[in-house]
């Protein structure tokens, strides 16, 4: 939060009204649904997980098929490379068009998620960290986060200023997302790490095929698309934080442990009949 506090990390829907901004109003500057995001917009988060998420995903086809003929393995890499770059580009032209982010906030959510992917594509990432450290993190971020928040105020710094901005300028109040709120991200991420506490003992043991995650990743989609699209918005705001906390975590063990094991088991059981 500190960080994104110093970088002063505006979004274009409310900096366009920041006193100093010069803009002709002559032209209507069109808000959607999707505009009012909460929290601070550098990086985009959008563009690091998307880009992250397809550069694993592409590097696991093009391993997945390097034992294809060369001609295959050409078109493969070809068409892979193609759609990855399609995909990025749509996914950075929308959060432009939508003035949820500027282009230099989509361009550094790049390239973390890039460097991220790197980084998770090697065996030892998971490897070297245990189910405990997992939970250490998993405190460490949620507490350190919790002491930042309230270091802010303690210094006369409004820890809620980009709420307070999206609220002032969003067209509609029933568009501000409250899912995009700095503390609601901190306790996504909170859940997952705790997710991986829960599950690391698995990924370290366990080697999961390309059929296998090709087979998943159908089930995972539809399921990432139920648990995340369920409107908790009419409850109260503590409540609404713990059902994030609980749904994240379960989407976390659920993704990583439990869909790979049951379609592991009824694979194996399918093959021996």
């Amino acid at each position: 939060m500190i960080h994104f506090r110093l970088l002063q990390a505006d979004r274009p829907y409310w900096w366009i009204h920041l006193p100093g901004v010069n803009i002709d109003y002559s032209y209507h500057i069109q808000q959607f649904e999707k505009t009012c995001e909460t929290g601070p917009g550098s990086p985009s988060g959008h563009l690091m997980v998307s880009s992250a998420c397809y550069i694993i995903l592409v590097s696991g086809i093009l391993k997945y098929s390097s034992t294809f003929s060369q001609p295959a393995r050409v078109a493969v890499k070809l068409t892979m490379f193609i759609l990855l770059i399609e995909v990025i580009l749509l996914a950075s032209l929308s959060r432009v068009f939508l003035l949820t982010h500027f282009p230099h906030q989509v361009l550094l959510g790049i390239v973390i998620g890039v460097t991220f992917s790197k980084r998770l594509l090697t065996r030892k990432f998971f490897a070297n960290i245990s189910s405990r450290k997992y939970f250490l993190l998993a405190l460490t971020v949620f507490f350190s986060s919790t002491f930042s928040y309230v270091l802010l105020g303690i210094f006369g710094r409004n820890p809620d200023w980009s709420i307070w901005l999206a609220e002032r300028h969003c067209e509609k109040k029933e568009w501000v997302d409250l899912n995009t709120t700095p503390l609601n991200g901190i306790i996504r991420i909170s859940a997952c790490l705790l997710g991986l506490s829960i599950t690391s003992q698995y990924l370290r043991t366990r080697v999961v095929s390309m059929e296998l995650s090709l087979m998943t990743m159908p089930v995972v989609l539809a399921f990432s698309y139920y648990l995340t699209s369920y409107d908790f918005s009419s409850v109260d705001i503590y409540t609404f934080y713990m059902y994030n906390f609980i749904r994240y975590l379960l989407f976390s063990v659920f993704i990583l442990q439990i869909f790979p094991v049951f379609i592991n088991r009824t694979f194996k059981l399918f093959i021996k009949q």
